[in-house]
């Protein structure tokens, strides 16, 4: 038992260092474990080895023809991502709504624990980039692939800030700030494009792939967003302000360029 439970910690290790990939290190300890498990017979010196050669040809020819999930994986993963945005902007607006600090730390707590979405996406780009790299019978997917896997970046992008965006909401809460109405409501209604940003994507629709009512319901949340009435509190003036970067992020994922979506928002009007 305990060199079992060393040999794995090792292998566990040395995957940790070669790839930050859950699956890498997942694979690096279950393969440790049929090596110490499986033992070859006397003289059986490079069976496994033949093993090894045969078991990665097949996955290499079964990888080639049938790796459809895998092409379907980046978008899928960025629709998650996407709802789960809107998820925090609803109970972000709702923290606000409700002056609640309680409810507000718990939403921040949740929104400090999405790094793995991100994760999640990068390895499900990577996975994708893998299969067309020994598939020619994929390659027609090639620019699709590509451009899906330009969407963690932006994605990741609008989940910082919109955890930013939860953490000022539950410090309003907590301190007593008044937040004006007009600021939750653009919180809510920007969820609600982001509900149609992540139908798109899961629909399998690439950044140019998406349709001009995703780009549209972003920009006229950008504008409503100048439109409202400003104030005095430092955390509601940083409450507008993440909404806004949050837009200029989900613009991003629509294919928008990080300058085009900055000048397409109105300026904040002054205090």
């Amino acid at each position: 038992a305990w060199q079992m439970t060393l040999v794995v910690a090792m292998a566990m290790a040395v995957g940790i260092f070669i790839s930050s990939g859950q699956v890498f290190r997942n694979q690096a300890a279950v393969q440790s474990i049929f090596v110490m498990g499986l033992l070859p017979t006397p003289g059986a010196a490079f069976t496994r080895w033949t093993d090894a050669l045969i078991g990665g040809a097949v996955a290499l020819v079964a990888a080639s023809i049938v790796p459809a999930a895998p092409l379907r994986r980046p978008g899928e993963q960025a629709a998650v991502v996407a709802k789960k945005i809107a998820s925090l902007l609803r109970a972000a607006g709702q923290v606000m709504l409700d002056a609640d600090a309680v409810h507000g730390l718990k939403v921040l707590a949740d929104a400090r624990a999405t790094d793995p979405l991100i994760r999640e996406l990068q390895d499900a780009s990577d996975e994708g980039m893998s299969v067309l790299a020994v598939s020619p019978f994929r390659f027609r997917h090639r620019s699709h692939v590509h451009r899906m896997a330009e969407l963690v970046e932006p994605l990741d992008r609008a989940l910082r800030s919109t955890r930013v965006l939860v953490r000022r909401a539950a410090v309003s809460a907590y301190r007593g700030d008044v937040v004006p109405e007009s600021y939750y409501q653009l919180a809510f209604g920007l969820a609600d494009a982001v509900d149609v940003v992540e139908a798109e994507l899961r629909a399998g629709r690439s950044p140019d792939g998406l349709s001009q009512e995703a780009r549209s319901v972003l920009l006229a949340v950008g504008e409503h967003s100048a439109e409202v009435e400003r104030t005095e509190s430092l955390n509601a003036e940083v409450i507008l302000v993440q909404i806004r970067s949050i837009i200029v992020d989900l613009l991003g994922v629509t294919g928008m360029g990080q300058f085009e979506a900055t000048d397409a928002l109105p300026p904040l009007p002054s205090r």
